[in-house]
């Protein structure tokens, strides 16, 4: 996160956010079972459940924010579109931005490579295995974050 201020303009619904209001925090919570598998039954249960509580009080603060700012707009969204449970159809109208599909990628590219990870190596059961893969995931995406740091400060 480069600005710790919240930021509220419009009410903008396109991709994901026509399924759903909080699709990165549904993907950490798919990514934190996923990690939980690899974890000692307590630390596992641990992990959930501070990240459920965390991220609960980030969805209503942010939704409270997004109230307060954007008014009725955004209640209409919240009305039509559910906070967790993805749509299997689009519940509002595409605004018509262009996406920017590599910026999302890499932007991702941790997710990406515990899912291929899990994908590729989870049938071996190799617990060690998939924790060194997580953690060469992690550097991938720390290395990719430091590089598009630098070129947009040098780009500025």
């Amino acid at each position: 996160v480069h600005d710790t201020q919240m930021r509220s303009d419009s009410v903008v619904a396109d991709g994901p956010y026509r399924l759903v209001r909080n699709p990165l925090y549904l993907g950490t919570w798919a990514n934190s079972l996923a990690l939980a598998l690899l974890m000692p039954v307590s630390g596992a249960i641990f992990t959930l459940v501070a990240v459920v509580l965390f991220q609960v009080r980030l969805i209503l603060g942010e939704e409270a924010h997004l109230a307060a700012q954007l008014g009725q707009p955004y209640l209409d969204y919240c009305a039509r579109v559910s906070r967790l449970l993805p749509a299997l159809t689009p519940r509002v109208p595409a605004s018509g931005n262009r996406p920017h599909w590599l910026h999302a990628a890499l932007a991702e590219i941790f997710m990406w490579g515990v899912a291929i990870s899990y994908a590729a190596l989870g049938w071996r059961y190799n617990a060690q295995l998939l924790i060194q893969c997580v953690l060469v995931s992690l550097g991938v995406s720390l290395i990719v974050r430091a590089l598009s740091q630098q070129k947009n400060s040098s780009q500025a």
